[in-house]
């Protein structure tokens, strides 16, 4: 076509600071609506993997006491209180 320029979009870039709400070594409980689907006694967060565009998809491997891991979302855990 006459006039016609293809134009290439732009590599998407961001300029907000990546957060997470948990750190490793931090502990944490699921939140009981999750509860059922995995252990419901307080973690430890061993690993964070941060989603570059959400915080709440921030993703945390979470160890339990009797050695289990489970990966869960940041909107499925809340820290522990005692």
């Amino acid at each position: 076509m006459e006039g016609y320029a293809p134009v290439e979009a732009p590599a998407h870039r961001t300029s907000a600071t990546l957060m997470q709400r948990y750190k490793i070594g931090n502990r944490v409980v699921l939140l009981p609506r999750f509860a059922h689907l995995f252990q419901s006694t307080p973690g430890v967060v061993i690993e964070v993997k941060i989603d570059p565009f959400r915080d709440m998809f921030n993703e945390y491997t979470i160890e339990f006491p009797d050695g289990s891991t489970v990966n869960v979302f940041e909107f499925q855990v809340r820290e522990a209180t005692n």
